[in-house]
């Protein structure tokens, strides 16, 4: 009878892992395969106790516009509703709260998560920030009074070398919805969203009294990439910097080219010269390769100036380093990668990047994670 009990009992402990997995892989695309499930509710936050957790993230929440978007928003319902993982990430160590409340406008079938980050630095727990994924909520549109539905599905991305962390990416990736929850914003015949990232390095950014402001990160916006209404990130930014060739980045434009404009990126020119790598295309095989378009030409922009170019060469799956030479010093604190001709695919007219990286020049190392 014992072996009977425990066989059910793992046999549910598997079926509510495999039930979990899903979710997980939708909302932290690059994270989930690396997360470690602690507990949920109060036995959850007993075990995040022991190391010092508090509830920052229902906190945070409650004092910002976001928590008028969750109906009955108190800390019992709050902690309820939370599933706490840990992620190890070579020295470093991570802590996930994600909670999944009721909210005021549900998308269907797609759960709302609202998800806290915390990092473990010199024996504390330094609260990293928190993100809504599949959040609906209402904005003003652009250049007008009215008041419109967006799509959230922002998600966080730990960036890994060789012995840890090197920094957490944070992205906001929306899109617009009309009031019966169907997408508005199109091209090509399918759907777009836009997305903005902050890059905050792990040395020089996180202390016990960070915030998730802004400050002292490295920006990041990118042309609008192909929405997937399934699994909204399949194609969206933090596929070029998760060191997987298999996932890549696929713009969503009117002429097929992309843009993905850096500010604060200090530290990558040395005597006019900028280093980068690239993984060309949709590197998950040989034929998603071929249908889908991939980069000819690209480089380096600073203002308005004429782009530094180099050439990317093709039906190569693997890293290419490109060293752009600058005939004069044009360097002004913000850096637009910019993609002006592609190698056409033979089936689809997406661009596509799976990985993109830069040298940092004083620190001596790739910014999104190591190349070998």
């Amino acid at each position: 009878m014992k072996n009977i009990v425990a066989a059910l009992a793992g046999f549910l402990l598997c079926a509510s892992a495999f039930a979990e997995a899903p979710e997980l892989r939708q909302k932290l695309p690059t994270e989930w395969r690396h997360m470690e499930r602690i507990g949920e509710g109060a036995t959850g936050s007993l075990e995040m106790a022991r190391i010092g957790w508090g509830d920052k993230l229902y906190g945070s929440l409650k004092e910002s516009r976001y928590g008028s978007y969750i109906k009955n928003l108190d800390p019992e319902n709050f902690l309820s509703c939370s599933v706490f993982y840990k992620e190890i990430v070579g020295a470093d160590e991570f802590y996930w709260q994600i909670a999944y409340p009721e909210t005021k406008y549900p998308f269907p079938n797609r759960p709302a998560a609202v998800i806290g980050l915390y990092y473990k630095k010199d024996g504390h727990l330094v609260f990293f920030g928190y993100c809504l994924s599949d959040f609906c909520v209402t904005v003003v549109a652009q250049h007008t009074e009215d008041m419109g539905l967006q799509y959230r599905a922002n998600t966080f991305q730990i960036i890994k070398g060789r012995n840890g962390a090197k920094g957490v990416v944070f992205y906001e990736n929306f899109t617009g919805l009309n009031d019966d929850m169907t997408f508005k914003a199109t091209m090509k015949g399918a759907v777009y969203g836009g997305s903005d990232a902050e890059y905050y390095l792990l040395d020089t950014c996180i202390t016990e009294d960070f915030r998730l402001n802004g400050r002292n990160s490295i920006s990041i916006k990118c042309s609008d990439f192909l929405w997937d209404e399934r699994y909204p990130l399949r194609y969206s930014l933090q596929n070029a910097f998760d060191g997987d060739p298999a996932t890549s980045y696929v713009e969503n434009t009117e002429d097929d080219l992309m843009r993905i404009t850096f500010r604060r990126l200090n530290n990558i020119r040395t005597n006019l010269k900028t280093t980068f790598a690239i993984i060309n295309g949709y590197a998950a095989n040989k034929d998603l390769y071929a249908a889908n378009n991939r980069i000819r030409k690209c480089g380096i922009e600073n203002n308005e100036d004429t782009p530094f170019m180099a050439e990317i060469d093709d039906n190569i799956m693997s890293h290419q380093i490109k060293t752009i030479n600058r005939p004069e010093d044009a360097y002004t604190g913000l850096f637009v990668f910019v993609v002006t001709d592609i190698y056409k695919g033979s089936k689809y007219n997406d661009t596509c990047i799976a990985e993109l990286n830069f040298y940092d020049n004083m620190k001596k190392i790739w910014l999104f994670g190591d190349i070998k």
